[in-house]
């Protein structure tokens, strides 16, 4: 079985149990924190359902900057309603799905670099 073989089967059933938490978690709630320290379960809930978002990001590029010179810096998502977050959730599955799996052979895959702005966050070995 191949690297891209491998990761539908996983990215599937790990995006099915994802929704399942995304359903459950009461909006009414949203602004509870489960530690003064943390995120609102809202913003917790928000993170879950961007994580998809970033697939085609860091499979297609080599480098992904979450603050560029150039542009806006990154601002997470919000919602107004577990049905709204749902479906931002669903489209991103779809297009993340789309980009799985890389267009790039195993052997010259690499996750790239990850950046804020000047700061890098993440570097890939086989790239360094």
């Amino acid at each position: 079985m191949s690297i891209a073989q491998s990761l539908l089967p996983e990215y599937d059933h790990e995006m099915a149990t994802t929704r399942t938490h995304l359903e459950r978690a009461p909006f009414a709630d949203w602004a509870w924190k489960p530690h003064a320290k943390s995120m609102t379960l809202g913003a917790l809930a928000s993170h879950l359902a961007e994580i998809p978002s970033w697939v085609a990001g860091t499979m297609m590029g080599t480098e992904w900057d979450l603050a560029p010179k150039d542009g806006p810096a990154y601002a997470p998502p919000t919602f107004g309603s577990v049905a709204e977050l749902l479906a931002f959730f669903d489209q991103q599955v779809k297009e993340g799905r789309a980009a799985l799996p890389p267009p790039r052979t195993p052997t010259s895959w690499c996750p790239g670099r990850s950046r804020w702005g000047a700061r890098r966050c993440s570097r890939c070995r086989a790239s360094a």
